[in-house]
């Protein structure tokens, strides 16, 4: 019985073996290869080739994916750095201390400063007054050639009319002493030679004005306010509100602490429309350079902080264009200070269309103001203030144009305009062809071409 159970389980073996085999010759028929081999295959010199070939392509990226994530940190980096600067720059510009004056300037980094009260500034700046005082010099002469041809006028006028208009002839003389040249042209700042702007205010480096384009536009500001402001000429120092120096700065606004108001006599302002705003460098000379450098920023940069905040508070758009226009007529003081800028940013008077300044309209208005002004000084000719008045309006000077809003926005405008020449920098986004047509628009009378 044990053989018989043993040749039953060695043919039930026989028989499972052969149907395996059969199996396997169906699967090879079917798929029409060759037994399969589970042993590893040796590999062919082209899959060798081309295994090698796959990883040199799998380092190559690996390394430039490695690269082009420390080239982005780096990148970031360099804009953290960037933004910290302008931050700490912009800062530094917006720092404002009511009644003590600021630590350092905002415009002058110490090597400019420490160059500016060193042997070389004063030198150049020696340079500029010799061709400053010799164009003052030609500037007499044809004073004097002028006053010659109207001499006899006013003896005639002296013999028959009791002397009025002899009187309205030496209050305009009078009066040349402390206003600007003129003949327009005579004090002219174009030309190779540098300005007394380019001189205190040196161009700003290419690293500045990429990295703080805010400070590079200050700078350029400043070297055209000082450049429009040192043809004045201002000859009664014991006045405390006289203008003197290369930024003509008063004694009442440097000695009166910054954004304060005051009056004639210098005392602290308590009413809404003060005679000026101070400064905050008492004791200074208005004649140092580094004074007048520091002396007109501070004058720009409290109307440009008075024009922020009532952008706040009442929702104004404030564009780099109209800061350019407040610079032009700001760095003419009391032409326009906090008055001014409070009147065009308040709503209610009329000067915000769509919540933007409408220069337009507050140019028109000045316009109007300017020439009742003239219209009231021919009434009464006889005074110091009428007489100066009046040549202001004359051909020599404005032409017919405000004096604080047109006229000076046309000078400020030449004067950039030079500078931008000589590598200074503007806002990119300066609208100038809406800074010309205010300067050129007949705004109310058509007085001016």
């Amino acid at each position: 019985m044990l053989t018989s159970l043993l040749g039953a389980t060695l043919a039930e073996w026989q028989k499972k073996r052969e149907e395996e085999d059969a199996a396997r010759r169906a699967s090879m028929q079917n798929s029409g290869g060759e037994e399969e081999d589970d042993r590893p295959r040796k590999k062919t010199p082209g899959q060798i080739a081309y295994e090698k070939k796959q990883q040199q392509k799998r380092i190559v990226a690996e390394s430039q994916a490695l690269m082009n994530q420390k080239k982005a940190t780096q990148q970031a980096q360099s804009k953290i750095a960037k933004d910290k600067n302008l931050a700490k720059a912009e800062s530094e510009m917006d720092k404002v201390k009511p009644v003590t004056p600021y630590v350092a300037s905002s415009y002058l980094d110490k090597e400019e400063e420490t160059w500016l009260k060193g042997v070389a500034s004063q030198g150049a700046w020696a340079a500029v007054n010799a061709r400053e005082e010799a164009k003052k010099a030609e500037q007499e002469r044809l004073n004097n050639v002028y006053a010659a041809r109207w001499a006899g006028l006013a003896s005639v006028a002296q013999e028959n009319n009791g002397g009025l208009l002899s009187m309205l002839w030496n209050a305009s003389i009078s009066a040349l002493g402390t206003i600007a040249s003129p003949l327009k042209n005579i004090y002219s700042n174009k030309g190779d030679n540098p300005t007394v702007g380019e001189t205190l205010v040196p161009r700003p480096s290419r690293w500045t004005i990429y990295y703080l384009p805010d400070q590079a536009v200050m700078k350029t500001y400043l070297a055209a306010s000082i450049n429009v402001q040192s043809d004045g000429k201002n000859v009664d120092e014991k006045d405390k509100n006289s203008h003197l120096g290369p930024a003509q700065l008063s004694r009442n606004e440097l000695d009166t602490p910054y954004k304060t108001g005051f009056n004639d006599d210098g005392s602290i302002c308590e009413r809404a429309n003060c005679r000026g705003y101070g400064l905050g460098l008492p004791g200074e000379d208005p004649n140092d350079n580094v004074t007048a450098v520091r002396g007109m920023g501070r004058r720009i940069q409290q109307v440009f902080d008075r024009a922020e905040n009532l952008s706040e508070k009442y929702n104004i758009i404030l564009t780099n264009t109209d800061k350019y226009i407040i610079a032009a007529m700001a760095q003419n003081g009391p032409g326009f200070d906090y008055n001014d800028i409070n009147r065009v940013m308040t709503p209610e008077n009329g000067f915000i269309t769509d919540s933007q300044i409408n220069w337009e309209a507050y140019f028109e208005v000045k316009q109007g103001e300017w020439e009742e002004r003239v219209n009231q000084a021919n009434k009464n000719p006889l005074t110091k203030e009428s007489a100066e008045v009046i040549l202001y309006n004359s051909l020599f000077f404005t032409n017919g144009a405000d004096f604080d809003t047109r006229y000076s926005l046309e000078k400020f405008y030449d004067e950039t305009s030079n500078l931008e020449d000589k590598g200074y920098s503007l806002p990119q986004d300066l609208d100038i062809e809406r800074i010309k047509e205010l300067i050129t628009n007949d705004l109310s009378t058509g007085v001016r071409e």
